[in-house]
């Protein structure tokens, strides 16, 4: 998509006030500003009927963030319109993409998620998050369109996917109106469940009366218990959670690696309309983690740190500041990939219950806890590495409470996953004698090259134990049973049960635990 062809902000505020139905003067007075002020951001707008375009943002700074964020209230956007106008120029900062990620705040809503395709008059995208699809094929302009729903949970992510060509996606939160000229698609009547496999089905169908009357509520419901049953790691379905990746290409260790110029990184800024103050603020707010003292610790990052970024420098005081960048400006992982330092991963010898290997043959004592930087939500990557005389190849279990994932890896692999929310938990890592591991954030390959990738082992996690099967079944039960209600379901019957569905679940469904160590061996 050219520069010509990305919607203005001006066009944007204008297409808004008349959808809310006021006049310059009526928000004028409500912002305390005079009507010319209100007039002249909206100046830029073509004939009716035509489509504002993209102009350099020097020219709009007259409007503040301040001003956006009282504009927004004052339309009732509930945070819509400032997303929309963050995220107006993506198609000409960033490269299109097959697939687009994102992890929403828990109990959030509304939502959407902004589709356009490089084939700018037609998309055809499959959209997915944990046991629920939709699939959308449309004509369209170079405008795309939206995709709505109620509301929003922080784990599974939301994965955009492009059937056909590529495109660029971009997610928010509030009500969009649908006289905007974006076409708006409610995904809530469109949602279909996602397939249940046979070995689940038969695993299903061995289970509690309570669970099967309970299951067969409503075929989304019937998907997503299956899919948190799955989670369970039950003996019905005992291939889940384990993953062989040996047989990917190794990944190549070429030190940290930025996808975007220096020349990418002022113009991405400018795209989402923010000065170098401004940017440098938003940085300076980034929780990083807690001190040695246990003191909250923030980034040391100063406004002359982003003017060399933006010349080709590379502020050295400044650790994982790609990662920061890529944070405010909200493109998940796509302008960075960085290495956590040593201080991040912890190496040591489990003394504690270490698991065993999957054949039951050896234990995988050797523990790395990896610790992420609080502020950083989105793609994370592990590379795996041995020393001479090591095992050729090594079982691996991941622990991220409330989740567990194992696998088994050769030096050189290298898979990826996602950190879903700030508060989560540091990742552990339990390795054969001998191995190593190197993490770290941000996306790991651009879609384009020809170099190996990483592998994606976002699916697949299981619960860690009888407190992971609870706090998934916390969370996840009652978020669907609102997305049914949202669907005008009938689902009394569904939430009168619910008690008896997690004892159902809790006291039939066995748990695949693995023996504790024994004190001497």
């Amino acid at each position: 998509m050219s520069l010509s062809e990305v919607p203005d902000l001006s066009w944007l505020l204008a297409s808004w006030r008349v959808v809310a139905g006021l006049s310059p003067e009526e928000v004028a007075f409500r912002l305390g500003v005079s009507p010319s002020t209100v007039r002249s951001w909206e100046r830029r707008q073509h004939e009716e009927g035509k489509v504002g375009r993209h102009r350099p943002v020097r020219s709009e700074r007259e409007l503040s963030e301040s001003n956006l964020t009282q504009l927004d209230q004052i339309y009732g956007a509930g945070g819509a319109l400032a997303d929309i106008s963050f995220a107006l120029a993506t198609p000409f900062v960033l490269p299109p993409s097959r697939s687009w990620w994102h992890n929403f705040p828990s109990s959030g809503g509304p939502i959407w998620a902004w589709i356009r395709s490089d084939e700018s008059r037609h998309i055809a995208v499959q959209l997915s998050c944990g046991p629920i699809r939709m699939k959308l094929t449309r004509a369209c302009t170079e405008l795309g369109a939206i995709v709505s729903a109620p509301l929003s949970i922080e784990n599974p992510p939301v994965k955009v996917e492009f059937i056909s060509g590529r495109g660029w996606v971009d997610f928010g939160v509030g009500n969009v109106p649908s006289g905007l000229g974006i076409p708006v698609v409610g995904a809530i009547h469109r949602m279909r469940p996602a397939e249940i496999s046979r070995p689940l089905r038969a695993g299903l169908a061995r289970r509690s009366k309570e669970l099967n009357e309970l299951l067969a509520t409503h075929p989304i419901l019937r998907s997503a218990l299956a899919w948190m049953i799955a989670h369970e790691s039950s003996d019905a379905v005992s291939d889940l959670g384990f993953t062989d990746v040996t047989g990917a290409r190794p990944t190549i260790d070429d030190g940290d690696r930025s996808h975007v110029s220096a020349r990418k990184y002022a113009e991405l800024r400018s795209a989402r309309r923010l000065s170098r103050r401004v940017a440098t603020e938003k940085i300076r707010k980034l929780r990083i983690g807690t001190d040695t003292a246990g003191g909250d610790q923030y980034p040391r990052f100063a406004e002359h740190h982003l003017k060399l970024v933006e010349s080709g420098g590379t502020p050295r005081s400044v650790p994982l500041f790609r990662s920061l960048l890529d944070t405010i400006y909200g493109v998940d992982g796509k302008t960075c990939r960085e290495e956590l330092s040593n201080t991040a991963i912890v190496m040591q010898d489990d003394t504690r219950a270490a698991p065993r290997s999957r054949d039951g043959t050896r234990w995988l004592d050797n523990r790395a806890e990896i610790v992420f930087p609080e502020f950083w939500v989105g793609p994370i990557w592990l590379r795996f590495s041995n020393s001479s005389g090591a095992r050729e190849t090594s079982d691996v279990e991941l622990r991220w409470p409330p989740w567990r994932r194992t696998l088994k890896v050769r030096p050189g692999i290298t898979v990826w996953t996602r950190r879903w929310i700030q508060s989560a938990p540091p990742l552990e890592v339990f390795l054969e004698r001998g191995w190593h591991i190197a993490a770290g954030i941000g996306r790991y390959e651009a879609d384009d090259s020809d170099r190996p990738a990483a592998v994606d082992i976002n699916d697949n996690w299981v619960a860690l134990g009888a407190d992971g099967s609870h706090a998934i079944f916390q969370q996840m039960i009652p978020f669907y049973g609102r997305l049914l209600e949202h669907a005008q379901v009938r689902v009394q019957r569904l939430m009168q049960g619910l008690p008896r569905l997690e004892q159902a679940m809790q006291a039939r469904i066995p748990l695949r635990w693995r023996p504790r160590r024994p004190q001497e061996r």
